[in-house]
């Protein structure tokens, strides 16, 4: 900020034309981010040496700000390589077809869509979509491949045939539209995740006849989470697919042991696979759990 380079390392000389053309720009904010390998807080002194920082950067009056700061340490570290990406949530956009809303007691939406535009998340996202369901794609299965045959040879009879999607999402945005226009609504679902309806949008994006896809009709509910009670997305999950034939193991999806032995066995460079799906291939950095149900208890 200072224009002074003296301090700085000669092979970072070369970069501060770029950065004081920045600092020098309006609206440029800065973000001091300090990453170390101790705990997750620093020392008081340390802390208040920072504070100082962006306090002088930001003015006497703070009424606007430039800069703010950072600080993660080992645990926010470890928190960041032991995730699972496929786990965060996605932003899709939706076209909903002959769409209408639940208000009472959670906002939900409801409607139809489009067999290509499942195949353009599926495109895109792919396993991702389900990042919340208990099980990923099966592959050829009996049931999958009446879903398939169904979409390529009967796609208006589709909508009859199949029970649809249900999504869950954190957020959502809505185009607006005046009351007569609810044939169709644009939406965009954030921290999106299909939970009952895997093994179909799952299908549907591995067919390459876009012209029959296009007049595939599938049924589509989308449950808003952002003032539903805690864990009432893994309620919808489960209670969505008790109806369906699953197995003992398939439940692990919300077991925190699952994920707590996932995490850490990736740190150590092994797959651990708790969760259904044909794209587990054994290897020797991999393992797949064995569930053994007990007077109805699920064990490893």
């Amino acid at each position: 900020m200072e224009q002074e380079h003296d301090n700085f390392t000669l092979r970072l000389h070369s970069k501060l034309t770029e950065i004081n053309q920045y600092i020098v720009t309006p609206g440029t904010k800065i973000h001091a981010v300090l990453v170390f390998t101790g705990a997750s807080e620093i020392s008081s002194p340390s802390a208040a040496n920072l504070v100082r920082v962006i306090r002088e950067l930001n003015g006497a009056d703070q009424q606007d700000p430039i800069a703010t700061d950072d600080v993660i340490g080992l645990a926010k570290i470890y928190d960041a390589l032991a995730r699972n990406a496929s786990q965060d949530g996605i932003v899709l956009d939706l076209n909903l077809l002959d769409w209408s809303q639940v208000s009472q007691p959670y906002t939900a939406y409801f409607g139809v869509v489009d067999g290509l535009q499942l195949k353009g998340w599926w495109t895109i996202h792919n396993k991702r979509l389900l990042a919340k369901n208990i099980r990923n794609a099966l592959g050829l299965t009996d049931v999958n491949n009446q879903i398939r045959t169904t979409a390529t040879t009967n796609p208006e009879h589709f909508w009859y045939f199949n029970n649809g999607i249900t999504l869950i999402a954190d957020d959502v945005l809505k185009a607006p539209v005046g009351a007569a226009a609810r044939a169709s609504g644009n939406f965009q679902l954030r921290g999106a995740s299909i939970v009952n309806g895997a093994q179909t949008v799952s299908t549907l994006g591995k067919i390459e006849n876009d012209v029959a896809l296009g007049r595939v009709r599938v049924p589509l509910r989308v449950i808003l989470l952002s003032q539903t009670p805690e864990r009432f997305g893994e309620e919808v999950t489960k209670n969505n697919n008790i109806q369906n034939r699953i197995e003992a193991r398939d439940f692990a999806a919300h077991d925190p042991e699952q994920n707590r032995i996932q995490m850490e066995m990736r740190i150590e460079g092994v797959e651990y696979q708790f969760l259904r799906s044909e794209d587990f291939v054994p290897s020797q950095a991999s393992c797949e759990d064995a569930y053994v149900d007990v007077s109805g208890d699920h064990n490893i």
